[in-house]
């Protein structure tokens, strides 16, 4: 008889315990893949079905009388022996546990038991489970589901899939998150589509529709509000399964928050958007400029000549009208290069300390001067503002530049203009609602704002105020709010613009402010304008090359009672300085010319005489071409276009300075 065919021991009492001979039984343990054993009261094998062999590779030989403890882990040793005496005690009909058992030539498989008491005679019969597999699943799974959630967090990015026999959507943990909804949440597909802008549920439905038609999946940006209303930006990207006859059965997609990734875009976007603005404003910035020096040069040949005519005109009335109305028109046109050169960055500045709130005072009888008979005009002033560094008549025509095109905006409809000054701090964050503000220099400044009732604009028509001959006047030519951003600009300031079609506009110009204020110092190369007798009339070399200049300046001189000299270039000026010996009183010096610009010729001339005084002449402001002279002696500065009275207070001027500093060796010339 085999050994694990032998009968079991004869039970004390028949009832106790009666173990079935039917074949069937027989049959059963032989043919079962589970573990199936007795076990006496000591704990020991007395039988064992086939299956030991197969899944712990034992023959019975080696298991029957030997304690079932042996073949358990050691670690399990504790638990197995209390878990079946304490069951065996309590009388319970059946219990269960896990441990892990020895296999005969290999590692320790995980068994689920589950075990019945068998009569008083303390036998005990079980049956195990091999769970090694679904041990390991329980193991390692987690640990992956863990990290693909995690993924799909850090990826902002979760599945979804759609049953379409329930439309019922099973949504991962991610997807939850991103809805804000608690993770019980159980959303219809009605519900799941309503998270969507009414916009993008019309886009989306398309997509599912034509997918399910035509099985052409679909990959969407769509904007996305969540439970808790934020806005997203989302990517959806879909397919469709269909069954054996064709018919759509399953939609399977992902869902992405790609929020940030499309304000990134924004923000290069604008970066480049501000980015070419910065770079087109510069391009027409140089041209203007350009533009605005070859303009002045023939303005000062026309004043120039028209003032040489009316001095030629006598009593002739006729004559010095038409003379005078030459010379208006060209200081009007000379204004209007003042603009083209506030534009671009190069217009004449003073700078000094000013109180924008003191500005507009002194300026409200002007500026109501310019009032319709059904506009009014109200200040709001603020007490505390701290001065800015500015230059006042720059500050003026920014101001009454933005009175015009408030007034300008309810002409026939009337209105209220309102002024407002105040004081506010700015900072990097600001520059993205203001004009001409990058970079923006942090800290507190002072404003001035002009707001009306009028029409009001919309977005497309303020995105182009500031561009240069822009214009909705019939006769305006399109550069005052242009100038006005060229000189907030130069003053390291901004502009803030806010209007509607119906409601007004406000436009705030913001300024640096300053602690303390400066003392304002004199402006060398002003003149009265008024021609002053002169005494002891010297030489004077015009250096210029244009011969309409040379031709005016030379001939106004003269007539003024001085002898003139005069040079295309600056190699031809170093020459005559050379050739003279002491013998020129003074040099007209344009800043811009070919073969040898300012810079180089006053530097020369400088070594060949050094106490030679030297006016400079350019279309350019005062300041932009001194800081190009840093270092060189400078005895004074005509801007061009001048009047005829203007060269010859300046010439007076700097010839008196420079008799001075010979008189007083401690003098010392403008720098």
């Amino acid at each position: 008889m085999k050994d694990d065919d032998r009968p079991l021991p004869d039970a004390p009492e028949a009832d106790d315990v009666a173990w079935p001979e039917q074949a069937g039984l027989h049959l059963f343990l032989e043919l079962t893949g589970d573990l199936i054993c007795v076990l006496d009261r000591q704990g020991c094998f007395v039988r064992v079905n086939p299956a030991f062999t197969r899944i712990l590779g034992y023959d019975p030989d080696e298991l029957l009388g030997r304690s079932a403890v042996e073949f358990v882990h050691p670690d399990d040793w504790v638990l197995t022996r209390r878990t079946i005496s304490e069951n065996q005690a309590a009388q319970v009909p059946t219990f269960e546990f896990e441990n892990r058992f020895l296999h005969k030539n290999g590692p320790h498989r995980w068994m689920h038991w589950r075990c019945a008491p068998v009569g008083s005679a303390g036998m005990l019969f079980a049956h195990g489970i091999d769970i090694s597999e679904r041990h390991i699943k329980e193991q390692v799974f987690p640990g992956r589901r863990s990290l693909l959630e995690q993924t799909q967090r850090l990826a902002r990015m979760g599945g979804w899939e759609l049953d379409l026999s329930t439309n019922r959507p099973i949504w991962t943990s991610e997807i939850y998150r991103m809805h804000e909804v608690d993770p019980d949440y159980i959303p219809t597909l009605q519900e799941a589509i309503n998270f969507y802008e009414p916009e993008s549920r019309v886009i989306l439905g398309d997509a599912v529709e034509r997918a399910t038609r035509t099985g052409e999946g679909w990959d969407l940006e769509l904007r996305f509000r969540t439970a808790k209303g934020n806005l997203l930006w989302v990517r959806t990207v879909g397919e469709v399964s269909f069954d054996a006859t064709g018919k759509p059965t399953r939609l399977t997609g992902t869902f992405e928050d790609i929020t940030r990734r499309k304000q990134a875009q924004w923000d290069r976007e604008e970066l480049d958007r501000r980015i070419q603005h910065a770079q087109k404003h510069e391009s027409l910035a140089l041209l203007a400029g350009g533009v605005a020096h070859d303009f002045n040069n023939l303005l000062l040949g026309i004043i120039g000549n028209a003032d040489l005519a009316l001095l030629d005109a006598g009593d002739d009335r006729t004559l010095r009208t038409r003379m005078e109305a030459i010379l208006q028109t060209a200081g009007q046109a000379g204004e209007l290069c003042k603009q083209i050169q506030a534009y671009a960055g190069r217009g004449a500045i003073a700078l000094r300390a000013v109180n924008l709130t003191t500005l507009v005072e002194e300026m409200s009888r002007l500026l109501e001067v310019g009032l319709q008979r059904n506009t009014s005009l109200r200040f709001r002033f603020a007490l505390d503002t701290l001065p800015v560094e500015a230059d006042p008549a720059q500050i003026r025509q920014v101001i009454l530049n933005l009175m015009a095109n408030a007034v300008e905006a309810m002409i026939g409809a009337g209105g209220v203009v309102t002024i407002t000054t105040g004081m506010l701090k700015l900072d990097d964050s600001d520059a993205e609602r203001l004009h001409g503000a990058s970079p923006l220099r942090p800290g507190p400044f002072a404003f001035v704002e002009v707001a009306d009732t009028g029409v009001g604009m919309d977005a497309p028509m303020i995105a182009r105020i500031f561009d240069p001959f822009f214009t909705t006047k019939t006769n305006g030519h399109g550069l005052g709010l242009a100038a006005a951003q060229g000189i907030v600009h130069r003053h390291g300031g901004a502009i803030r613009v806010e209007s509607r079609l119906g409601g007004g506009t406000s436009v705030r110009v913001y300024f640096p402010a300053i602690a303390v204020t400066d003392e304002d110092g004199a402006d060398v190369g002003d003149a009265s304008g008024e021609q002053r007798g002169f005494r002891d009339l010297g030489t004077v070399l015009v250096v210029d090359d244009e011969p309409a200049i040379v031709q005016t300046a030379g001939e106004t001189l003269r007539r003024a009672g001085y002898r003139v000299l005069t040079a295309p270039d600056g190699r031809e000026a170093i020459r005559l300085v050379a050739r003279e010996q002491g013998g020129i009183d003074l040099v007209l010096l344009d800043v811009t010319m070919p073969v040898l610009d300012g810079r180089q010729t006053l530097r020369h001339i400088g070594e060949i005489a050094p106490d030679l005084p030297v006016i400079l002449s350019s279309g350019h402001a005062r300041h932009d071409v001194l800081r190009d002279f840093d270092g060189l002696t400078v005895g004074g500065f005509l801007q061009k276009p001048y009047r005829a009275t203007d060269l010859i207070g300046s010439v007076h001027k700097a010839l008196e300075q420079s008799r001075f500093r010979r008189q007083s060796p401690s003098g010392a010339g403008m720098q």
